[in-house]
C-alpha cells in the first residue's frame, strides 16, 4: 500500500494533465474557429482562443480540485490509506498539473487570473494583495494572506511537513495586513505573521514561529522553530534567532542577543 498509493497519485497526475489541458484547448480552439478566414481575423481568433484557454484551464483545474479533493485538515496524519493522506495526495496532483503548465508564470503575472486561481484553490487572499512571480505556495487552502500584503518573488510557503517519514503534518500559515514576505524566503507550517510586519529576502522561518505586529526581520536570517518575535522588534540581517525576542527589542548579533530598544 505504501508503494501503490504514490503510484496511483502519479497516474492521476497524468490523467488530470490530459483532461484539464484537453478541455481548455478544446474551448480555445472552438472560440478561435468563430473568427473569419482573413489574416487579421485569424490573428484575433488565435488571441481570443488563447485568452479562453488560460481561463478555462484555471477554471477546470480549480473546479476539479473542489470536486474530487477532500478539504485539507490541520494536524498529524500517518502515511497510508486514510482520508487526510489521500486529500494531501490529491492536492499534490492538482498542484503538479498547475506547476507543470507552460503558462503558470503568465497566470501569476495576470492579476485577475492569479486571484481566480488562488481563490478556486481555497486560499484566503484579497484582490489587492501581491503574490510574486515564481513563488511556490503549497497547500494554498491553508494559507491566509491579509489585505495589502505581499509575497515576494520565488518565496516558498509550505503548510506541510513530513515529520519522520511516517507522519505528515498540516498547519495553517496566517499573514496579516500590509505585511511583506521577502523574495526567496521560506515559511514553514504553523507560522503566524501579524500586521505591518516584514520578513527580509532569503530568510527562513521555521514551523510554528509567531511574528507579531510591526516586527522587522532582516535578510538572510534563520528563525528557529517555535520562536516568538515580539511587537515592533528589529532583527538585523544574517541573524540566527534561537529564542524568543521581546517586544521592541533589537537583535544585532548571531546567535541572537536581544536588547531592549
Amino acid at each position: 500500500m505504501r508503494v501503490l498509493l504514490p503510484l496511483s497519485f502519479d497516474v492521476l497526475t497524468w490523467v488530470a494533465f490530459v483532461v484539464v489541458h484537453g478541455v481548455a484547448l478544446a474551448a480555445g480552439l472552438a472560440v478561435a474557429d468563430l473568427f473569419g478566414p482573413g489574416l487579421g481575423l485569424r490573428v484575433a481568433g488565435m488571441l481570443a482562443g488563447f485568452f479562453v484557454y488560460l481561463h478555462v484551464f484555471v477554471l477546470t483545474l480549480g473546479v476539479t480540485k473542489r470536486l474530487v479533493q477532500p478539504s485539507l485538515g490541520e494536524g498529524h496524519t500517518p502515511v497510508g490509506a486514510n482520508r487526510a493522506y489521500i486529500a494531501w495526495g490529491l492536492n499534490s496532483v492538482v498542484q503538479a498539473v498547475y506547476l507543470s503548465s507552460p503558462f503558470a508564470t503568465l497566470i501569476q503575472l495576470l492579476f485577475s487570473l492569479r486571484y481566480l486561481h488562488l481563490r478556486l484553490f481555497g486560499m484566503r487572499v484579497e484582490l489587492g494583495s501581491i503574490v510574486g512571480v515564481g513563488s511556490e505556495l503549497r497547500q494554498v487552502e491553508l494559507i491566509e494572506l491579509g489585505e495589502g500584503s505581499t509575497i515576494g518573488l520565488r518565496a516558498t510557503l509550505s503548510c506541510h511537513l513530513n515529520v519522520d517519514g511516517k507522519t505528515h503534518r498540516n498547519a495553517r500559515i496566517r499573514i496579516g495586513k500590509r505585511s511583506l514576505i521577502g523574495a526567496y524566503s521560506r515559511v514553514g507550517p504553523g507560522v503566524c505573521v501579524g500586521d505591518d510586519a516584514l520578513v527580509g529576502a532569503n530568510t527562513s522561518i521555521s514551523e510554528d514561529v509567531t511574528i507579531e505586529d510591526g516586527a522587522r526581520i532582516g535578510a538572510n536570517c534563520f528563525v528557529q522553530r517555535g520562536v516568538r518575535i515580539g511587537k515592533g522588534a528589529r532583527i538585523a540581517s544574517a541573524c540566527i534567532i534561537t529564542r524568543d525576542v521581546p517586544d521592541g527589542a533589537v537583535v544585532r548579533a548571531r546567535p541572537c542577543t536581544p536588547e531592549i530598544a
